[in-house]
């Protein structure tokens, strides 16, 4: 990934393991805030996003988002609400108990896979929210909690969250997309999302997209070369798991998560 990103001269900050003592879903947050931190004359907003992500126009467009300064999340549709997912429950409950989950049953996901913001409100709500509760909890719980329950905006953090209907992102954690005659996946308002966020959970999308960006020749190889089955069988579970344990293994650092090293 990074020679690729090179070569379109993309920087590629790396994450120091000795530096960042932590699997590699916390460790982003930490070192995404370091790299804010370093370079806030240069940072004006600044997007957090999965590796599922795929961008379909330039988010940093204010058309799409303006974040005025704060945080913008991008709300998932009404089809499955947090009360319908297992994992988002149980890491609300864990981090924040019972009052909250129950106040937030009915409400659309926010991802913490697509953030967008301001640099200095996404530092601010690494270093006074996400990072001091990471260690003991999971990052999706806090994300949901504190956007909708107002801990960012109690740290001075204005937010905002975009519907799924007219918004600028579309996660696909439900059978809810509409595609234009052009491939691209579109809002109630046929405009096409800056990101499409874990397409491969619906079934059209994905092939349309993958009709669109086919696996390179070498991908291709090793899916085709028979003494490759064992790598082969990995790599189709990988690219078209669709339930809900893949919503589980994208953010399964906590509650049990700890350091990686002791006395870190």
């Amino acid at each position: 990934m990074k020679n690729f990103l090179d070569t379109y001269n993309v920087e590629t900050p790396l994450c120091d393991p000795e530096k960042y003592p932590y699997r590699h879903v916390l460790m982003r947050f930490f070192c995404e805030r370091d790299y804010i931190r370093d370079n806030q004359r240069t940072l004006r907003n600044v997007m957090h996003s999965d590796t599922d992500v795929i961008f379909q126009a330039d988010i940093f467009d204010p058309s799409y988002v303006d974040p005025q300064g704060g945080l913008v999340g991008f709300a998932e549709t009404y089809a499955r609400v947090i009360k319908d997912s297992e994992p988002n429950k149980r890491w609300i409950e864990d981090c924040y108990g019972r009052e909250a989950l129950e106040t937030l049953l009915m409400r659309p996901r926010v991802c913490a896979g697509t953030i967008f913001g301001e640099a200095k409100a996404y530092m601010d709500a690494m270093d006074k929210v996400m990072i001091p509760k990471l260690p003991t909890c999971n990052d999706q719980g806090i994300y949901i909690v504190a956007m909708y329950l107002g801990i960012f905006a109690k740290a001075g953090i204005k937010t905002t969250v975009q519907d799924f209907a007219h918004g600028a992102v579309a996660t696909l954690n439900a059978p809810m997309a509409r595609v234009d005659m052009f491939g691209r996946v579109v809002n109630e308002d046929m405009r096409p999302y800056a990101a499409v966020h874990m397409a491969k959970r619906n079934a059209v999308i994905k092939e349309v997209i993958e009709s669109q960006y086919p696996l390179s020749d070498k991908e291709q190889l090793k899916l085709s070369t028979p003494n490759q089955s064992q790598w082969r069988d990995q790599f189709k579970n990988e690219i078209s798991n669709n339930d809900d344990d893949d919503e589980e293994a994208q953010h399964k650092d906590t509650p049990d998560a700890k350091p990686d090293k002791e006395g870190s």
